[in-house]
């Protein structure tokens, strides 16, 4: 075909004909509209974006040198107004709320020192008018000359970019003028954009500069640079303009810093999400917000009153990642939010909305583009975190991939390119983590790294998760509980990627391992009956005896907090018969022996039990490293008397248990003994000594968030609040017991405190009537701990317990 001389109008027309496409047919290929494209053939548009040409071939197919012609035959867009945005008011190729061209805020051309811009066609932000007032006020008073604006790709920085310049538009005379970068290709093009911008004719680089210090002058002008990621190496160009226009403010977005001195920072996060499961915590969260906000916009089905717990999910699940959740919300037309939540791995190459620009149309497009930006080295560093699920440390990073040279470096580029955000972990460690779009999207490259590296990279992150349970075993039993169960939670997902690989690759034993060392820390921190999932998964036969005898008691204790005493029974005789050949003084016999004996207290067998704990008791007392298993052998034989109504026997129990309990500093075990020793003081009828035990219990329950202790606790204060005549205070505490046993799966199952505990429900209900109770109650349901802290300190103001 021949192309020279002849317009893109043209060629358009010859091109469309060839293919045999009508201008509908072609319309629906590339996403623009019958109007647009008639206009494009007629010549009344003469200007089309790159973007729309781009589409345009996509569609048509041509052979490479007619694509090439169709490409060439565009005219420039240089401006020929002061900032000129040649755009028809309905274009679909260009983005409504995030790309503008040059110039252009919204559908109106931004002007030098014409004040006034119409939002994106979307409106303002949701959810972000904490920034915007912040970034309002920081950019207002011009104490910030730079200021960029960092974060992953689909946070929202664009938008932000855009709704800031409209508010400040009075703010400048010299003009709020937005320069779109992502379609440069390289550095030096960046200045001749500008000037461009600015209503200057092309030149070259050192020419644009000269050129735009001369234009403006000392006016004051607010510059938005958009997507400048990729072309950082421009920093320098940008820092000799504001050097020579003392009333210029730039605000740049982009996935990383331009590192140059007296830019400002600002880190983009994410939408909140929901906390709760609350009706109102839901509808509140700006990420429900937005998700909800799209989804009417296309005629979806989504809301809070339908499925509210799974939308929820859906924006946790999506990290609260504002493109994420438009593109998720788009798929509300076909698919309700439990069809939905099933289908969100798909999402990541779901094609979003006409009007954004290629790289945003899905979230690999974006995440693609971030990745472009790192050289191999840190591609595959960044594909190989895929492998941590919820964050990961430096060390863990060097464990698993200490075959990638520059570790410490290449995490620096991610971070730098927002791939990656850091945290200040349990124990004031550095934590990294991705995001979860973004790591499903690291997961996948993964994998096209190869079979042998997936493989290999998996084992290691089971390796390291299986020594740092290890690790964290000493932790549980001593004053550093709080630290290690802390340290559990953060790396919870890993521990479960951890075990599923063991177990897929038939690595029993070490699951064992891994779920014995963990078990305690698992059982307070609400993971029973995942736990014991993962032990259910191990084969009946073919272990070692050791191991047997760690996944049976682990069983057994996991069973013990959940109130199934059959269960616990049938598991700690399992671990009994395994560990038969172990001694006294072995750790494992010795958790075996504890828990067995706690197993028959709780089912009213204290006369096999109490010969076990004495025993046990002197085994101990001579191990300082089963400190902790001593001290709740006391603790445990003293609960055994108390069962039996020995209250004497019982107190002395206590009294030494208690000592032993403060001197080993453990949270778990102080409580564990101050719950019994409330409940003997109760059926003793001394109301003062109850308050002190349960109340100092609840607080280390609170402090640690020990559900399994809080379960106890929580129903002894309520107890005392009853008491006190602190009714509302007992049913909202009675309340938080029942979460407590839904969401940690504790079921308080001693006799003694739970028949005192029914005794004081059944009062409480009675004096404050069904209504108040039922209100109180689900008050209860849904507070958080800060709020069980406040009704505990005012209960202890009330009955003066010291």
């Amino acid at each position: 075909m021949e192309a020279a001389g002849r317009s893109f109008a043209e060629l358009l027309r010859e091109l469309r004909r060839r293919a045999a496409l009508s201008q509908e047919e072609l319309a629906q290929r590339s996403g623009l509209t019958v109007k647009a494209i008639g206009a494009l053939e007629r010549g009344e548009r003469t200007r089309p974006y790159p973007h729309t040409v781009r589409a345009l071939a996509d569609a048509l197919q041509p052979d490479p040198a007619a694509r090439a012609a169709l490409i060439a035959a565009a005219p420039s867009r240089r401006a020929t107004t002061p900032v000129e945005t040649e755009r028809p008011p309905h274009d679909p190729g260009q983005s409504a709320d995030r790309d503008q061209p040059s110039g252009a805020i919204g559908d109106r051309p931004a002007r030098t020192g014409e004040p006034g811009f119409l939002r994106p066609l979307t409106g303002p932000p949701i959810g972000r008018e904490v920034e915007l007032t912040e970034l309002t006020a920081l950019l207002g008073a011009g104490r910030n000359r730079l200021v960029t604006l960092v974060g992953p790709g689909g946070v929202g920085k664009t938008t932000l970019a855009i709704e800031l310049a409209a508010r400040l538009a009075e703010a400048y005379p010299g003009g709020p003028v937005v320069v779109e970068l992502a379609a440069l290709t390289a550095a030096d093009l960046v200045l001749p954009a500008i000037a461009r911008a600015f209503g200057l004719p092309e030149t070259g680089d050192p020419e644009a500069a000269t050129a735009v210090i001369a234009r403006l002058g000392d006016r004051r002008a607010l510059l938005v640079l958009d997507n400048l990621e990729h072309l950082l190496s421009a920093a320098p160009a940008i820092a000799e303009i504001l050097a020579g226009c003392p009333g210029l403010v730039v605000l740049a977005t982009s996935r990383a810093p331009l590192r140059l001195r007296g830019e400002k920072v600002v880190a983009i996060e994410p939408l909140p999400v929901p906390v709760s499961d609350d009706l109102a915590a839901i509808a509140s969260s700006a990420a429900v917000q937005v998700f909800l906000r799209r989804a009417e916009l296309v005629g979806g089905t989504a809301s809070v009153e339908i499925d509210p717990p799974v939308v929820a999910e859906i924006c946790r699940r999506l990290e609260g990642l504002p493109l994420a959740l438009e593109l998720a919300a788009a798929q509300t037309r076909m698919l309700s939010p439990s069809e939905l939540i099933a289908r969100l791995d798909r999402l990541r190459t779901s094609a979003g909305p006409r009007d954004l620009p290629d790289r945003q149309r899905s979230l690999d497009a974006t995440l693609d583009w971030s990745l472009e930006l790192l050289d191999g080295e840190q591609q595959r560093l960044f594909a190989r975190i895929g492998v941590f699920g919820g964050g990961f440390t430096l060390a863990a990073v060097e464990a698993v991939l200490g075959d990638d040279p520059d570790v410490l470096d290449g995490l620096q580029a991610l971070l730098d390119h927002a791939l990656v955000s850091r945290t200040i972990g349990p124990g004031g460690q550095s934590r990294f983590r991705l995001l979860e779009p973004i790591r499903d999207y690291a997961a996948a490259r993964l994998a096209d790294l190869g079979q042998e590296i997936v493989d290999g990279t998996r084992d290691r992150h089971a390796r390291h998760f299986t020594e740092l349970a290890d690790g964290l075993r000493p932790a549980l039993h001593d004053s550093r509980l709080v630290t290690a169960l802390d340290l559990l939670d953060a790396d919870q997902a890993n521990v479960r990627l951890a075990v599923e690989r063991m177990l897929a690759t038939r690595h029993y034993a070490e699951v064992a391992q891994l779920v014995w060392s963990l078990w305690l820390g698992l059982a307070l921190r609400g993971h029973a009956r995942e736990a014991r999932g993962w032990l259910a998964a191990l084969p009946d036969r073919g272990l070692p005896a050791r191991s047997v005898a760690r996944a049976r008691v682990s069983g057994a204790g996991l069973s013990l907090v959940g109130g199934n005493l059959t269960e616990m029974a049938a598991q700690a005789g399992l671990a009994r018969v395994a560990a038969v050949s172990l001694d006294a003084g072995d750790e494992l016999r010795a958790e075996i022996d504890l828990v067995s004996a706690l197993g028959a207290i709780f089912d009213g067998r204290t006369a096999l039990a109490k010969p076990v704990l004495e025993r046990l008791i002197q085994d101990t007392v001579t191990h300082p490293d089963l400190a902790w298993h001593h001290a709740h052998a006391v603790a445990s034989l003293a609960q055994a008397d108390l069962a039996e109504g020995d209250l004497g026997s019982a107190r002395t129990g206590l009294i030494a248990a208690e000592a032993a309990a403060r001197a080993l500093g453990n949270p778990f075990t102080l409580a564990t003994v101050l719950n019994i020793r409330g409940t003997l003081e109760e059926l003793a009828g001394d109301r003062a000594a109850t308050a002190r035990a349960v109340l100092e219990a609840v607080r280390l329950g609170l402090a640690a968030r020990m559900g399994w202790t809080l379960a106890y606790s929580l129903a002894a204060a309520a107890g005392v609040a009853a008491a006190a005549g602190e009714l509302v205070v007992a049913a909202e505490l009675f309340g938080a017991v029942a979460s407590l046993s839904v969401s940690h799966e504790v079921d308080p199952r001693f006799a003694a405190s739970a028949a005192l505990a029914e005794g004081a429900l059944t009062g409480v209900r009675r004096g404050l009537g069904p209504a108040a109770y039922a209100q109180a109650w689900s008050d209860g349901r849904t507070a958080s701990l800060d709020h069980l802290g406040a009704l505990i300190d005012r209960l202890s103001a009330r009955v003066r317990p010291d």
